[in-house]
């Protein structure tokens, strides 16, 4: 049986357990920033019904709807978000743009557990853990793989190496120092900062004469020139590009 969740339900499970026998068990954790309010996804949820006049059935905080040849269409840099809903309806968003990706990045609306959290650091209770291998356009730029994505896998438990030792045929990678992988993993290291701005927040958030248009209106921030630059100008696409040009030519030039 294979069990996925945040660091905090792993966590959860395994005190439940207590001494029961887990062999058969695996544990798979996502490597978390905070977990977002459940009132704010109401909200949005109502403003969804009000437009669009359905409900949201499920989210896909990393949307890659892939074409005719299996090559996804959005790609990781972008983290598209997309709102399925019960008529059938799919409402995309790139993450620059979308109002929830700019409060949940603030840090405004993360439970309160989230700015004091017992389970970020290495010592992890999953038997694997699972992310976003940020820094790969830096360190392996071979597998940034055009902009289509690549995760970092962390094996805690020798049932974790196990499983990942038999599944390496599927896969393409490499191992890393440790160090390196944490240096853009933040989530591994330490608690998110409270926004000094939360109890506010979650003041406008509570109050039922104001709706989400108005909470996002008041709380989301647009996006600056300079992140635009850096994203769609001159992002890791664009440099990985360049390295790869360069580190073709560099032999050529040492021959001559």
């Amino acid at each position: 049986m294979l069990f996925s969740g945040t660091p905090c339900q792993i966590a959860g499970l395994r005190k439940f357990l207590g001494k029961a026998d887990q062999s058969d068990l695996l544990l798979v954790e996502v490597i978390c920033e905070g977990v977002p309010s459940p009132l704010y996804m109401e909200k949005l949820n109502l403003f969804v019904q009000q437009k669009y006049k359905s409900s949201i059935e499920t989210i896909d905080y990393r949307y890659k709807h892939k074409d005719k040849s299996e090559n996804p269409v959005y790609k990781w840099d972008f983290e598209m978000m997309c709102l399925h809903l019960k008529n059938g309806r799919r409402l995309i968003k790139d993450r620059w743009f979308n109002p929830f990706w700019s409060i949940w990045l603030d840090h405004l609306m993360s439970r309160p557990s989230c700015y004091n959290c017992q389970f970020t650091n290495t010592e992890r209770m999953a038997d694997i853990s699972l992310g976003d291998l940020w820094g790969v356009h830096i360190y392996c730029k071979d597998l940034y793989n055009k902009n289509k994505g690549a995760s970092l896998v962390v094996c805690n438990t020798e049932k974790g190496k196990s499983v990942m030792k038999n599944a390496q045929e599927y896969m393409e990678g490499y191992e890393l120092d440790f160090t390196d992988a944490l240096k853009y993993q933040s989530p591994m290291r330490k608690s998110i900062a409270m926004n000094p701005k939360r109890i506010e927040f979650m003041q406008d958030l509570q109050n039922s004469d104001m709706d989400y248009k108005q909470l996002v209106n008041k709380w989301a921030k647009k996006p600056s020139v300079k992140l635009l630059w850096q994203k769609y100008v001159w992002g890791n696409r664009q440099k990985v590009f360049v390295w790869n040009i360069l580190r073709e030519l560099l032999p050529v030039m040492q021959e001559k």
